[in-house]
């Protein structure tokens, strides 16, 4: 089984696609636009992520999160450029680093190091 996509209510769906386009690799594979709203695909080869904009953007919840698992050079390199919610990181339950930043619509964003 592997997740299909993940899709996510953000307040602007182009600033949000840069962020996850210039920090995770993204390439924005689709961009519909329309009065009302606006949907964004964004996709890895491992990975595909919609973004859509239009209406309220929900309260983030810590059990809706997205989590990625990344080497330790990215690993460090991430931990210096998002903002974190925990400083400067945890221990995950197998021995890696890791830590929470949130994206600019508030969404949690898990960053594991890779074991």
């Amino acid at each position: 089984m592997r997740l299909k996509h993940q899709s996510l209510s953000v307040g602007d769906a182009d600033v949000t696609a840069a962020f996850y386009v210039t920090h995770f690799g993204y390439a924005v594979t689709k961009h519909q636009a329309r009065p009302d709203a606006v949907r964004v695909v964004l996709e890895r080869p491992d990975h595909r992520l919609q973004l859509l904009s239009g209406g309220s953007v929900p309260e983030t919840e810590w059990r809706h999160h997205l989590a990625y698992v990344v080497a330790g050079g990215d690993f460090d390199l991430l931990s210096n450029v998002l903002p974190q919610l925990k400083a400067p990181y945890r221990l995950h339950p197998n021995g890696s680093r890791l830590f929470f930043a949130l994206d600019p619509d508030g969404h949690a964003i898990e960053i594991i190091e890779e074991e």
